[in-house]
């Protein structure tokens, strides 16, 4: 089951990242909602899954659940910001550089303190 849940990972980080800057900015609507949507489809497929597989399938319903979540904060953050999801889910090479050149800055930093 661990190996399953570890799939929820990206999934619920963009849900609490994308939520959190909805809540930022006074629209609580739209994670709510996509709250509500993963109940459900977790609520739907455990009933489905774990009958069948068991702990798995628990795994399996928090999987898809975190996804749903995930796909619709996604596409509703497109909307909000007016930008295509290829400029959201794939890194520009000057973003690339930004977070290289700050991981090579702490690292000098934290070889200064030693």
């Amino acid at each position: 089951p661990f190996i399953i849940l570890m799939f929820a990972a990206i999934s619920m980080n963009a849900y609490k990242v994308v939520g959190t800057y909805f809540a930022a900015i006074g629209k609580m609507k739209i994670p709510v909602i996509a709250g509500l949507i993963g109940l459900s489809i977790n609520i739907i497929s455990n009933l489905i899954t774990i009958p069948i597989l068991g702990a798995r399938g628990a795994a399996l319903s928090s999987v898809l659940s975190y996804f749903s979540c995930g796909v619709y904060c996604i596409v509703s953050y497109r909307f909000a910001v007016n930008t295509s999801l290829k400029s959201l889910l794939i890194p520009q090479m000057a973003e690339i550089t930004a977070l290289t050149d700050g991981i090579n800055n702490h690292m000098q930093k934290r070889k200064m303190r030693k």
